[in-house]
């Protein structure tokens, strides 16, 4: 987006925030330009300037089909240092009108190979937790602007020996990286280990399945979001029902987009996790407590909450172990492992470091010294060779990946206190693979695809909302709470696709997918209810034969009033409007749907860009018939109102 927003002290000693790429006009004709925001803006195409923040209306630019050069440069004054800094690129066109330029007409230069560089480095240091291990800054850790990720904290093993099986534990041990082929964890011991890497493996496997055995009290299987009680596996007499077609499930909730039930092919790639392990990991019983609370021990895990009720956790984790071939060695197969060797090496491997094995310790404090600023030949990037022999832990770092992290660390570590919330909120994204099931800035999911070539029935998945406009869509507070997975009702339930939750990092990528808009985070001033309006805004929604909203809509408790082919694809209930959406993107989404969803159900009724069918309430305006028609919504009970 041609937009941004940045908050004290984010632009700290920064006095000029600058733009430059390209401005692609659909076609040749005349656009009118502005700008939304505050400080002083300047907004060039070309050599010619089309918009000066002292400009009282619109300036007007004869644009030729295609690439315009764009620059945008807005002044930071001393006294806006303690206030937030925004702007919004505006434009309209001969069949459109005035809206905040889409990343669809927006391209940009590669930026230079050092910065790309750096911000990898930067991303793999948080990923990996080298700040366990390596000392950084006091300052650091506590900054307002610290990546997200250094608060982060690897899977909790308190009671893992009651979930996970000590062959696996074994075998993941000696290489995360055959069992997974994204693992995170690094490779201790040498690619082709000894008899003595085998026992040290299965003295680890023995602590971690002795010494930790016992869950922690109070724990449940229970997912809140289902609204079930827990499923208890030391219960096998009383086994859930298994859903009628546990694969069609597979399919329906997308798990298919991220997943293989087979190993991972390298011919074409496939970036989707295999789960032939499956069987062999888990406990029984533990893997429907896993597909339930999948945050329970992890809280920074990429699996999503997807809410699943008792039968349906049940009817995955069937399909899951059915056809897992992935083998490990049997305990009769590697040397019986000892639990006291098991808990020096965790300790001198550098394990808890990263990994707690009881709730009631804090992770100890880093005990190696920076390696910023330092020539790094030894340890995690010494190279292959110290790694394939054992003698540094083994990230499956890529060349690219290396140098990007000594890129980084030939700088100043205070590069990992200079994030902003929308760097965090695109790292995120594609962190955990949001494009697999949603559309977003002109580029298509691959659920689609992945779904016409392997599911069961060969049929495309259901539409579903494309991101693009996410943040200026949806109002933060009511974002947040589905993120995180506290809305009380589904404002889709027809769908069999469903939107999981992602809590530890709810906050973060409510506030970037604002932030990208130019928008805040905070709840936004909404104007006053006009009960006039609100009147006639109601009859318009809800009387037959006129806007005909309730074809498609709800309210409340009321269903919606259209036939059989309307059903097909109801629309969002009345009552959950007022918490959701914001007052100018209603604006101008009723205006013209399609052009903020070309798969959008909903119709355009304004087919002249100026009325709609509707000649005798406001002279068929259509601005003003849908500005009395969000007054109306204003007044619909919440969904989440106290009763």
């Amino acid at each position: 987006m041609a937009a941004w927003r940045f908050e004290p002290p984010e632009l700290s000693g920064i006095r000029e925030i600058v733009a430059t790429g390209y401005l692609v006009a659909p076609r040749r004709g005349t656009y009118r330009f502005s700008a939304e925001g505050n400080g002083a803006t300047e907004v060039s195409l070309g050599d010619q300037v089309v918009w000066r923040s002292t400009d009282d209306k619109p300036s007007e630019v004869a644009l030729v089909r295609g690439h315009n050069w764009l620059r945008i440069v807005q002044r930071v004054e001393p006294d806006q240092v303690d206030q937030p800094v925004s702007m919004r690129l505006l434009w309209s066109g001969m069949d459109f009108e005035t809206e905040p330029v889409p990343p669809t007409s927006l391209f940009c230069e590669r930026l230079a190979d050092e910065i790309e560089s750096l911000r990898l480095g930067r991303e793999l240091f948080a990923e990996h937790q080298c700040f366990r291990c390596h000392r950084i800054s006091d300052e650091i850790l506590p900054s307002k602007l610290a990546m997200p990720e250094l608060h982060a904290e690897a899977p909790d093993l308190t009671g893992v020996g009651s979930r996970l099986r000590g062959d696996w534990i074994a075998q993941w041990v000696l290489n995360p990286s055959q069992m997974r082929s994204d693992a995170r964890m690094p490779r201790l011991f040498p690619l082709t280990p000894a008899d003595e890497h085998r026992q040290q493996a299965s003295d680890l496997a023995a602590y971690l399945s002795v010494a930790t055995l016992a869950k922690s009290v109070g724990e449940s299987s229970q997912n809140p979001r289902s609204g079930e009680r827990g499923y208890n596996p030391a219960d096998e007499a009383r086994q859930p029902p298994v859903h009628q077609r546990p694969l069609g499930l597979w399919e329906d909730l997308g798990c298919i987009g991220c997943h293989r039930l087979q190993p991972t092919m390298n011919d074409p790639p496939d970036a989707r996790t295999a789960l032939h392990f499956v069987r062999e990991k888990f406990l029984p019983g533990e893997l429907i407590r896993f597909l339930r609370q999948p945050q329970r021990h992890f809280a920074w895990t990429r699996m999503p909450d997807f809410g699943l009720s008792e039968q349906e956790a049940a009817s995955l984790a069937h399909l899951l172990t059915e056809p897992a071939d992935g083998a490990v060695p049997p305990p009769a197969t590697r040397p019986s492992g000892d639990a006291a060797r098991g808990q020096k090496l965790f300790a001198s491997l550098g394990c808890r470091q990263c990994h707690r094995v009881s709730r009631d310790e804090p992770l100890p404090k880093p005990h190696l010294p920076s390696v910023f600023g330092k020539v790094v030949a030894r340890g995690c990037l010494a190279g292959q060779e110290q790694a394939h022999a054992g003698r540094s832990p083994d990230y499956g770092l890529k060349p690219a990946e290396q140098s990007a992290l000594l890129t980084l660390l030939h700088g100043d570590e205070k590069t990992l206190a200079t994030d902003t919330p929308t760097d965090v909120s695109r790292r995120f994204v594609t962190k955990l693979q949001c494009a697999v099931c949603h559309p977003r800035d002109g580029r298509r999911n691959s659920l689609s695809e992945i779904l016409a070539d392997e599911s069961e029935s060969g049929l495309p998945p259901e539409i579903v909302p494309n991101l693009t406009w996410t943040g200026e869509k949806l109002h933060s507070a009511w974002m947040h709470s589905l993120l995180a997975g506290q809305l009380a009702e589904r404002p889709r339930p027809w769908m069999k696709l469903r939107m999981p939750s992602f809590p530890a990092r709810a906050r973060f990528l409510t506030d970037g997918l604002a932030r990208e808009h130019g928008l805040p985070s905070d709840p936004s001033s909404r104007p006053s209810i006009e009960p006039e309006l609100a009147e006639i805004g109601e009859v318009l929604a809800t009387r037959s034969g006129l806007l005909d909203c309730r074809q498609c809509h709800g309210i409340g408790p009321l269903p919606p009033t259209g036939d059989k082919s309307t059903l097909l694809a109801p629309g969002i209930n009345f009552a959950q409007t007022r918490e959701r959406i914001r007052h100018d993107f209603y604006r101008r989404f009723t205006l013209d749907p399609p052009r903020y969803d070309v798969s959008t159900r909903m119709p355009k009724l304004v087919v002249d860009g100026r009325t709609t069918k509707v000649k005798n309430v406001f002279d068929g305006d259509a601005r003003q018939q849908f500005e009395a028609v969000w007054h109306y919504l204003q007044t619909v009970p919440s969904s989440t109102a106290d009763p």
